[in-house]
């Protein structure tokens, strides 16, 4: 957004940044594709270009990855990349609870409908077995209305729940969240509601082939405790 990056440049300026690098000007995106196991990403870099596989999962990993090159090189000295080690590196990258896939689940700590949008993507781009269930805790001051709407569409199953770790005065109303799901969820779609987190995932991999947990760093990260599931796995 231009009018971001001029406020964060004018922001710079008064600090006294003495180098503003806008990391899309100089490597801009030229393709992003997802794959099964990753990103396919070309970026412009000068007269050429550099071709990357990232191992992080949807077309915005350009940009993240754009941005960490262009820090390295603004350090300069020994911190500038190789081409080898930009490929080793983009290629070799874990993100925890990021579109992460271990076995049958997927976990990414997606918490407003943008992150949950770019979940809804990978999930087309990789297609994972079906069935599929969401077992889903948002937080009560996030937007789970417009996050409902847009993994209601994808899912085979939803399971709405509360995560263990979330603060009482967070969570989110379970009767009203369920009321709402069900009168938006098409045909294909269940809707459950379970407050006994540990029965929510039970209940997802024992009638799903596939499961997506998301809504909240709290929910992902109960999960993986509950599961004894390393997050720099898969």
């Amino acid at each position: 957004n231009p009018e971001i990056i001029e406020t964060l440049m004018a922001a710079a300026h008064r600090a006294g940044a003495s180098e503003i690098v806008v990391a899309s000007e100089i490597l801009p995106r030229k393709a992003a594709r997802v794959v099964a196991d990753g990103t396919l990403i070309e970026l412009g870099d000068g007269a050429g270009s550099l071709h990357l596989k990232s191992s992080l999962l949807g077309v915005h990993q350009a940009q993240n990855l754009a941005t960490a090159i262009a820090v390295l090189r603004a350090a300069g000295g020994p911190l500038v990349p190789s081409r080898d080690a930009l490929e080793r590196g983009a290629r070799t990258t874990r993100l925890a609870g990021r579109f992460q896939r271990v076995d049958r689940w997927i976990f990414d700590v997606a918490h407003n409908p943008d992150g949950v949008a770019t979940v809804v993507e990978s999930l087309r781009a990789v297609r994972p077995e079906r069935p599929l269930s969401a077992v889903i805790c948002v937080l009560s001051d996030k937007d789970w209305r417009g996050m409902l709407d847009t993994v209601l569409p994808e899912v085979n199953q939803l399971v709405l729940t509360h995560a263990p770790s979330a603060p009482e005065s967070r969570r989110w109303d379970l009767e009203e969240v369920a009321s709402y799901a069900r009168e938006h969820a098409g045909a294909g779609c269940a809707v459950v509601a379970e407050p006994d987190f540990g029965v929510a995932l039970d209940r997802a991999r024992d009638t799903s082939a596939s499961v997506l947990v998301t809504g909240s760093f709290h929910t992902v990260g109960d999960a993986m405790q509950r599961l004894e599931i390393d997050p720099l796995a898969g």
